[in-house]
């Protein structure tokens, strides 16, 4: 595909190329009518002449000479891909276990034959129901949401593509004509201003953009309902029996205490257990030294097994006692003795503190808990029953998984908590507020560094690749922020929290980028202040930017290609493997990193994507085709990834993918603002613009459809009732209950196979 596109670009190129060049003008598309229209409305302004917000960002506005530059960087992106995906074979052919192993351990029925190029069909022929039962719901609708954007791009781009491109190049005779901007020749930037034609077209695509985007939503949307039932009904207990309760009154705080407040709801045979949170600080310590204490007598005993376990191999760890600190002693030894002596204080610690929490109310018993049903039915009525007057007491919710439960969570002060929370917000502002500086220093490389005969090659990089380097920080910021601030008692919510904040902070960053500037607080005081204004600030700013969107586009291919190859887990895998065996080193190097790589933020990153092409690709048609190669490499990419390579997370049951449809309608909207300022500034009358206005209502209306026309959020009453033999229903028990760690006489569980 990388390879025609680059054969089209070539034929196209040399065609441009040989109209005549008249003069150049210091003017892109945009800003003659601007100049003109802009004084009129009162429409905000940089502080200083000549400091627009492309300006001072280091976005390069569109200029002459950018299909170079462009055609430089796909060529360039196109061959890292290739050598990705070389590096990718031959890395799965040598170490199968990184990347094939949920067929080995039997998790998945089928491996891709261990040849060049049968990964890609074995992904491509996987369907959504083998995505939603090899990997889970959450990846399945991710997986889906490639498919929907995918189709939303092909309706879309190809009349663009095909009938638009022609148009605005034969008849369109704008600026880019002018300048001798051959990239913008087939784009909106090359129709001049009050065009006596053109405009009547562009107003009704912009309402048939929202209509296929409402159509090819509620499509994926009725395929998440009915997966969701399906998940929904195959929760098994005790997650699916069992309700989180928050906000337990300090009279009722023990197991039994509310076991008794529910007994009066339902009745004393409806609960089958309940277990209050524990403050067990003393317990937790203890536990976490036996957990490396088994982990280090796992690793000295793994090096002499590799030694051949012979005696004089067997290692040696630095004596605590010796008086020079020079001594040694056998470490199998030492850490056979901690582990002895840190499981005897645990057992203690823990005998002592369920006699504390057996005692009384209150005490090591916290204010949150879980309560766990026999019957399915009676969770899901103790779910909708409002338990008490008091908004904060009683708060009863559906639990995580008891293995993404955060307990440290579970037992943090009411009042600590919102004294937390808002500082928290104030770390995340502050982010926002101190990331602009970082992101303008990045994006001015571009011009700040000549590279000679390289400079088109640095022109087409330095931008995005030094934005990029940034974003992919952001997210390790805001997941620490909410694991130490926010409290949410689930690393599934943690990554939804990321989810929400970092779509966002690339919604200001990437895709205002060239609107916010250099000053994200006076941007936001200054919209505030006119907000009526603020589509004539978007048709001023951010046409102009379509090339440097484009490039950023292709370089997000190279990013999936590296994720391909899976290079973290590889390098952990084979450090590990020089002391573990290869199941203990797999295990060691997994899983990927999840600030960056989880749910959270590979969600966000997907949905902010798929807006640049819906946002931008009105304005240069070229950008369909390249968001459509994304997502087409993003559902080759992930869906052989988190089939047969990556390990399952805890799933969420789609609430990742509702969050990127309401982010898809935001851009919506946007895209509708953008069009109705364009066509204000641009069109000859205001008839275009009454169809920007009609689709931003048919956007609205749509959205409001989206959200009261699907019921996905619990499972029909009929689902959970009686069969017709009378039998109830009843799901299957995974095994893991709702109780504390370390309050169970197991020993800890370590990574280790």
């Amino acid at each position: 595909m990388s390879v025609a596109l680059i054969v089209l670009w070539h034929v196209y190129s040399a065609t441009a190329m040989c109209i005549e060049e008249v003069q150049e003008l210091d003017m892109s598309f945009l800003q003659t009518a601007t100049t003109v229209n802009l004084s009129e409305v009162h429409v905000m302004k940089a502080s200083k002449p000549g400091s627009s917000a492309a300006d001072v960002s280091g976005v390069e506005t569109n200029a002459a000479g950018d299909l170079t530059t462009f055609l430089t960087g796909l060529m360039t992106n196109s061959a890292m891909i290739a050598a990705c995906v070389v590096a990718f074979i031959v890395l799965k052919s040598r170490y199968p276990k990184m990347f094939a192993y949920n067929s080995i351990s039997g998790k998945v029925p089928d491996t891709p034959a261990d040849d060049n190029f049968s990964w890609v069909s074995s992904s491509e022929k996987k369907v959504h129901e083998e995505h939603r039962k090899y990997a889970g719901l959450d990846h399945a609708m991710l997986l889906e949401f490639t498919m929907m954007c995918k189709r939303i791009l092909m309706k879309i781009g190809l009349p663009m593509l095909l009938i638009m491109s022609p148009l605005n190049y034969l008849f369109g005779h704008g600026s880019a004509e002018q300048t001798g901007d051959n990239l913008s020749r087939i784009a909106m930037g090359n129709v001049a201003i009050s065009h006596p034609w053109l405009y009547y077209i562009y107003g009704p695509i912009t309402i048939a953009v929202v209509w296929i985007v409402r159509r090819e939503t509620f499509t994926s949307m009725r395929r998440f309902c009915e997966s969701r039932f399906i998940w929904m009904k195959h929760l098994k207990n005790p997650q699916a029996s069992t309700v989180m309760v928050e906000g337990i009154p300090d009279e009722y705080q023990s197991d039994e205490k509310v076991k008794e407040y529910f007994s009066r709801m339902f009745s004393k045979d409806s609960i089958k257990a309940v277990h209050v949170a524990k403050h067990i600080s003393q317990l937790e310590t203890v536990y976490a030294e036996l957990r490396d204490a088994m982990m280090n007598l796992a690793k000295a005993e793994q090096e002499w097994e590799n030694a051949g376990r012979e005696a004089e191999n067997r290692p040696q760890i630095k004596s605590m006692m010796s008086p020079m600190g020079g001594g040694a002693e056998d470490a199998i030894e030492y850490w056979t003795k901690q582990r002895d002596i840190k499981q005897k204080e645990a057992a203690e610690y823990r005998e002592n503190f369920i006699k504390d929490a057996e005692a009384g109310v209150g005490g090591v018993n916290g204010h949150c808990g879980f309560v766990t049903f026999n019957d399915v039915r009676d969770a899901r009525v103790a779910m909708n029953v409002k338990f008490s007057k008091d908004r904060n007491s009683w708060q009863v919710t559906l639990p995580p998984a008891p293995s993404a439960v955060i307990w440290s969570d579970m037992k943090v002060n009411v009042d600590l908590r919102s004294g937390k929370r808002l500082l928290g917000y104030g770390l995340v502002f502050g982010l926002y507020v101190a990331f602009t500086p970082f992101c303008l220093f990045v994006t001015n490389l571009a011009t700040a560094v000549n590279l000679g005969p390289f400079q088109s090659l640095w022109e087409a990089y330095a931008p995005t690749l030094g934005l990029l380097i940034f974003l992919s920080f952001a997210p390790t910021v805001l997941i620490n922020i909410f694991s130490l601030l926010f409290n949410f008692k689930s690393e599934v919510k943690n990554q939804l929290e990321l989810q929400n904040w970092y779509f966002w902070f690339m919604v200001f960053f990437v895709i205002g980028v060239t609107v916010v500037g250099q000053d994200f607080v006076n941007f936001v005081e200054q919209v505030a202040k006119q907000p009526t204004q603020l589509p004539m600030v978007l048709a001023e700013k951010m046409p102009t930017s379509t090339h440097y969107y484009l490039n950023f586009l292709v370089l997000q291919w190279v990013t999936h290609a590296m994720n391909l190859t899976r290079y973290m887990q590889v390098t952990k895998f084979v450090g590990f493997s020089k002391i573990w065996s290869e199941d203990d080193a797999r295990a060691l190097a997994e899983p990927e990193d999840q600030d960056y790589y989880g749910m959270g933020s590979r969600s966000a990153r997907f949905t902010i994507n798929m807006l640049i092409a819906i946002i931008f690709g009105t304005l240069s048609p070229l950008m369909y085709l390249l968001a459509w190669i994304n997502f087409y490499l993003c559902r080759v990419i992930y869906g052989y990834l988190v089939v047969y390579a990556e390990t399952r997370k805890e799933d969420s049951g789609g609430y990742f993918f509702i969050a990127q449809l309401h982010h898809i309608y935001a851009g919506l909207f946007f895209y509708c603002l953008l069009m109705i300022g364009l066509f204000s500034a641009r069109a000859p009358n205001y008839v275009p613009t009454g169809f920007a206005v009609v689709a931003f209502i048919y956007a609205f209306v749509s959205y409001r459809a989206f959200i009261h026309d699907f019921e996905w959020e619990t499972l029909p009453w009929e689902e959970i009732a009686q069969n017709q033999e009378g039998k109830d229903f009843q799901p299957e028990d995974s095994g893991e209950t709702y109780i504390q760690a370390e309050l169970l006489e197991e020993l800890p569980t370590t990574k280790l196979s």
